[in-house]
């Protein structure tokens, strides 16, 4: 599938709260909001509408 180079690119966005709770001792706040740890890492998983051209896209 071709795409528009100018073509507007979504994105959906999955904060993985299984593994981001443990890490950042939160396992205990009871909301769907994600709680991290100021300058600790996070996971998150990232899925774009179309391919990513990395010779003119960065993210």
């Amino acid at each position: 599938m071709k795409y528009h180079p100018s073509a507007g690119v979504r994105m959906h966005l999955i904060i993985i709260s299984d593994v981001n709770k443990p890490k950042h001792y939160t396992t205990d706040y009871y909301m769907q909001n994600l709680v991290v740890r100021r300058g600790q890492e996070f996971v998150m998983q990232v899925t774009f509408n179309r391919p990513l051209d990395t010779t003119t896209e960065t993210v």
